[in-house]
């Protein structure tokens, strides 16, 4: 009867989980800038073979210039996909869902406490921040890049708690390998909470025997010629490259805001308490935090581990002058552990109270029902958030192009004019042209200088009979004023026009 009540909780838990990730996942068209970027430059390299220098509209992508980790990701999955949304979002969803796994396998195998890991996981689906662009939904660095670094945290934790030497060479290469994974999906910001993991070995007193192992320089250099590798082949295929990443990620990203994101250096720490991306269970995680101290033995260390971690990563996305909200998103594992020991310590303690023991299950399912009632609101704002995908905001009308791309199919020659740079417009230009059509499309500002094309150029230049599709009405009403034109479909903000 046991195995058979475990096999049907496994069933709901992965239900569950199944909803708030991949309900709906490729109903959204992609989001402009990152994630559409993105989506470009795995087209490149599956059509193209661009592998190592990812490429970007026919050039060499110097502006998005993160190792191709979770391009080749995508590019596979276009391959076997097809060149769609789907394709572009799954390898991060399932890193989400191996992110989940990883913290349900975590608390049972190392913890001794699955159910912790259960109340992990559904917290961190739960997470509105989770659910989000930047997050398990889209097609973008930091799904992944939060995999591997609570893959690496977790394997170097255990590696400081275990004596038997075999044992610790596999969670030291398995730390290795996910460090690794890591800087080959977003470059520096794979490295941050290292400073963290080195004060815990200190606090550990076992700073000295790590310096001491030859398997510290093997792991060192092995994570060295793995990602040195790659910036220098990059280099030498790309010129120019390692001053742009320079410029893009290390000096210029962190010693002045770029992209109009410059805020207090308290922001993330606002960002976190106020605008609520870990909303409810934030407020858990301090009393998550305070339990773990005052428990003995592996919990109380790893507690430690995880407070120093989520501080030094604070502290230095804070001393950063670029900030951006979804940066924080590795710390929603660490976030959820915590949040989940309050909740796994009150049903410990309702079992003592009421003297429940294993036999009898159904008192347990009862407990379970009231753990189960934590999760309903925010469990439900996630999946009505996936539910019915739409596009929202200011920025809405620069992301209708693919539906009015696809309502127009028996039009398969036209040039879309859109205001500013648009990496959605280029994404789905390159697949309806690799499916029969003949789509131009044309900035009305260059994206690097921002100075206006002029209408009337021979980049902006038509004639009687030439076909136009506008979604944005800036585009429109420049146009318009330049070209008389008849309108033959429309749809929302969109018109496809006929210049007369």
């Amino acid at each position: 009867m046991g195995k058979y009540r475990n096999w049907l909780g496994w069933i709901v838990f992965l239900l569950l989980i199944y909803f708030p990730i991949f309900l709906h996942l490729d109903t959204l068209s992609l989001r402009n800038w990152d994630e559409a970027r993105r989506g470009v430059n795995a087209f490149e390299a599956a059509v193209h073979g661009h592998w190592i220098v990812t490429y970007f509209d026919g050039a060499p992508d110097m502006w998005g210039t993160k190792p191709p980790l979770l391009i080749w990701l995508q590019a596979l999955f276009m391959k076997m996909l097809g060149y769609n949304e789907l394709a572009v979002r799954l390898p991060v969803a399932l890193a989400a869902l191996a992110t989940v796994l990883l913290l349900v396998w975590f608390a049972e195998k190392i913890l001794y406490n699955p159910l912790i890991g259960f109340l992990a996981g559904l917290i961190l689906v739960t997470s509105d921040g989770f659910i989000e662009s930047h997050g398990a939904i889209s097609g973008d660095f930091d799904g992944l890049l939060m995999l591997w670094i609570t893959v690496y945290s977790l394997a170097f934790w255990r590696f400081t708690q275990i004596h038997q030497p075999e044992e610790r060479q596999v969670w030291w290469y398995t730390f290795i390998a996910a460090l690794v994974l890591a800087a080959l999906t977003k470059g520096v910001a794979a490295f941050f909470p290292l400073p963290a993991l080195l004060l815990f070995t200190w606090q550990q007193r076992q700073f000295k025997p790590l310096l001491q192992s030859p398997h510290t320089y093997l792991g060192a250099a092995i994570v060295l010629v793995c990602v040195a590798g790659f910036y220098l082949t990059r280099e030498w295929l790309n010129p120019g490259f390692l001053q742009a990443v320079w410029g893009n990620e290390l000096g210029g990203r962190y010693m002045q805001p770029l992209e109009g994101q410059g805020q207090a250096w308290y922001y993330y720490i606002w960002y976190l308490w106020t605008q609520k991306p870990f909303f409810p269970w934030i407020y858990l995680v301090p009393v998550g935090l305070i339990i773990s101290l005052w428990q003995p033995g592996r919990w109380r260390s790893l507690g430690i581990f995880l407070l120093l971690e989520i501080a030094v990563v604070l502290a230095i996305l804070s001393f950063s002058a670029t900030k951006i909200r979804w940066y924080v998103l590795p710390l929603f594992p660490p976030f959820a552990l915590l949040a989940a020991l309050p909740l796994g310590q009150a049903y410990l303690w309702l079992m003592q109270q009421l003297r429940i023991d294993r036999r009898t299950w159904w008192a347990q399912g009862l407990l379970l029902i009231w753990l189960g009632l934590w999760f309903i609101l925010p469990y439900r704002q996630g999946v009505q958030k996936v539910y019915a995908f739409e596009h929202h905001g200011f920025l809405r009308d620069e992301h209708l192009y693919r539906d009015f791309m696809r309502r127009n199919d028996q039009v398969k020659h036209y040039t879309i004019v859109h205001p500013n740079y648009s990496g959605h417009v280029i994404f789905y230009r390159k697949v309806f042209n690799q499916n029969g059509y003949d789509i131009r499309s044309q900035p009305m500002y260059a994206f690097q200088t921002k100075e206006k094309v002029p209408f009337g150029s021979h980049l902006l230049h038509f004639v009687s009979g030439d076909t136009v599709m506008v979604c944005e009405t800036a585009a429109r009403d420049s146009f318009l004023h330049y070209y008389p034109a008849r309108s033959i479909q429309e749809w929302d903000n969109c018109r496809l026009l006929v210049v007369e």
